[in-house]
């Protein structure tokens, strides 16, 4: 029997492309002694598509020289080549639709949420309108756009103040990897946090924070059927789990399951499916909360539709505590993408 054919994509042109790689190489590790024929695209910082030995090249930490980058229209022409890709470019240009959707134009069978479901989980305030009409539960928030802290910075600051309590969580409107986020108890240091998040994005996300905090992720495996894994807690001294503390801390703070009461855990796994519903996800995800474990308050932080799969990634862990490794997890999504249904991808009205 021919071995099924994987095409993993990975790098892009967002500040994400270190993460992706990672992913991918762990993709490639997990799925090194299967029966899966594991074929990689990189695409590099600078939007070119590298053929597959130029990506092992990029895989291995290697440089790659100018003359040998390829172009999309010669991966178009290759195509045919693979049974199932997997689009594994974290943030921007592969995490919010744009590359599933060429794919789907291509009619590849993909692992992963379809357009919709990307596009939307990946907009923050798209995905925090739609949840308020679902009436899930989440932080108040407001939205900016970078024209109106051009024009008068101190206007929005005032209004921060009238309708959100502190301390504020400002952040990008549309990436991931907690890139960008700054945490900020004083109106003086808005400014500053503004600032920092508008280099990343045109517009921004002001949220209160949670006090007492502890974050709480879900993974959610399946199509139409989804199941829940066990709750999951990350951790950090600075109070925000933001890229440093993710990808660049010696010992990421994990707890699997996470030590919190038995209906705080069955409120988020029940909470993760609702939402994974709702915004037409299919595949995988990982699904986000906000636990004050105080009040025993749980709120919806976020969906993300491509979690990172590196070795100290969350989604890894939860699915390995139930005893399912890396390469099962990747061949248990190349079967649900091939019975995806994403070309009716919805979402709940």
């Amino acid at each position: 029997m021919a071995k099924t054919r994987l095409l993993v994509i990975a790098g892009g042109q967002s500040e994400e492309h270190q993460v992706s790689l990672s992913s991918a190489n762990s993709v490639i590790e997990g799925l090194a002694d299967s029966d899966i024929s594991v074929s990689t695209t990189v695409i590099s910082k600078d939007g070119h598509w590298l053929d597959p030995a130029s990506s092992l090249k990029v895989l291995r930490g290697e440089p790659v020289e100018t003359s040998e980058r390829d172009s999309a229209s010669s991966f178009i022409s290759r195509c045919t080549e693979f049974d199932v890709v997997f689009p594994l470019v974290h943030g921007t240009t592969g995490e919010d639709g744009l590359l599933q959707g060429f794919l789907q134009m291509l009619g590849l069978p993909y692992i992963g949420c379809g357009v919709l479901a990307s596009a939307v989980c990946m907009d923050k305030p798209l995905f925090k309108d739609i949840a308020k009409t679902h009436s899930l539960p989440q932080s108040k928030y407001i939205c900016f756009e970078k024209g109106q802290f051009e024009m008068g910075a101190q206007q929005l600051f005032d209004k921060v103040q009238e309708k959100l309590s502190p301390p504020w969580i400002i952040k990008p409107a549309s990436l991931g990897s907690s890139i960008g986020i700054v945490k900020v108890q004083e109106e003086s240091r808005l400014e500053m946090a503004f600032a920092e998040a508008f280099k990343h994005d045109r517009r921004i996300l002001v949220e209160e924070a949670v006090t007492n905090l502890w974050e709480l992720e879900v993974g959610v495996l399946g199509n139409d059927a989804p199941r829940a894994s066990v709750v999951g807690r990350t951790g950090s001294d600075t109070g925000v789990w933001d890229y440093k503390s993710k990808y660049e801390g010696s010992d990421p703070i994990m707890h699997v399951p996470a030590d919190v009461p038995s209906h705080i855990a069955e409120v988020c796994r029940s909470t993760a499916l609702d939402a994974y519903r709702i915004y037409g996800c299919a595949g995988f995800a990982r699904i986000d909360f906000l636990y004050d474990y105080s009040s025993g308050k749980v709120l919806l932080n976020e969906i993300n539709t491509l979690p990172g799969l590196t070795k100290t990634s969350m989604f890894l862990r939860l699915w390995e505590s139930e005893g399912m490794s890396c390469g099962a997890l990747v061949q248990e999504l190349m079967r649900l993408s091939v019975n995806s249904t994403r070309n009716h991808d919805t979402i709940a009205s």
